[in-house]
């Protein structure tokens, strides 16, 4: 195993192999829970990171150790605040400003 991890963006012909890897996240997840929550579809999930990523919908980074992908991560630009995530959005900010009186 290389000790050299990069980090870079990814592009559509990149979703194939993130898609896989959103399967093993959320089959992690799952068995830790003890609970079918999700109802994952490699197909699906390629078709919509190709759109997504093609779209800037959102940002998807890819982690590497040399050719192998081992992680990623999703960044999603809100440009707007749905209805339903305000008040969530609000409870979060105010944890976060008592948090740094403290």
């Amino acid at each position: 195993m290389n000790k050299q991890i990069t980090i870079s963006k990814t592009r559509a012909e990149d979703a194939a192999t993130v898609a896989v890897l959103v399967g093993e996240l959320l089959q992690e997840i799952m068995q830790r829970i003890g609970v079918a929550a999700f109802n994952f579809d490699l197909e699906q999930t390629t078709s919509r990171l190709e759109d997504f990523i093609e779209k800037e919908k959102n940002f998807v980074f890819a982690a590497k150790d040399g050719d192998e992908t081992v992680g990623f991560v999703s960044v999603c630009v809100l440009r707007f605040m749905p209805k339903e995530l305000s008040g969530q959005w609000r409870s979060y900010m105010s944890l976060q400003r008592i948090a740094r009186k403290e």
